[in-house]
């Protein structure tokens, strides 16, 4: 099933996101690869001055991925790129550590973070379903703060 669900994911393209960038005229974006989510996530958060909190419980996983990174199967490039951005992060109490390495996973072929207005986000998503994507609300923007952190991971 896992197998099946990575190939399914890794060939689709992102044609039907960059229309719902065009379509609702979207500011910015970021395709979720390398750097994982939560690097890709920075680097808006950083070119925007803004903080940005993700919900960890809602980041789309795999099948297993959790299982996976509990049996120790993780990427050597996602403790790197914790280890890059984690001065810049705050991870509230209580989430799982599997949890917190998957949004630091080194994607080959993620998906597309899209900043998305809040009163846009019910038919972005709607856009999305119906073109047979996923369309999911992960997290918010929020203000800057006053200290160096610009990435909240919170249940």
């Amino acid at each position: 099933a896992s197998e099946q669900a990575i190939i399914r994911v890794s060939g689709r393209l992102n044609a039907r996101a960059a229309e719902a960038i065009r379509r609702f005229h979207l500011p910015c974006a970021t395709d979720v690869t390398g750097f994982g989510l939560i690097g890709h996530a920075l680097e808006l958060a950083r070119a925007s001055d803004v903080c940005i909190a993700l919900s960890a419980s809602a980041l789309p996983l795999l099948p297993n991925v959790l299982d996976y990174a509990s049996d120790g199967l993780i990427p050597a490039g996602a403790y790197r790129n914790r280890s890059f951005c984690e001065h810049h992060v705050l991870v509230h109490e209580g989430i799982a550590s599997e949890r917190v390495l998957a949004a630091y996973d080194p994607q080959t072929s993620g998906g597309l973070l899209l900043a998305v207005p809040k009163e846009k986000t019910a038919e972005v998503v709607q856009f999305l379903e119906d073109q047979g994507d996923l369309g999911q609300v992960i997290g918010e923007v929020l203000p800057p703060r006053d200290d160096c952190v610009r990435i909240l991971l919170q249940e």
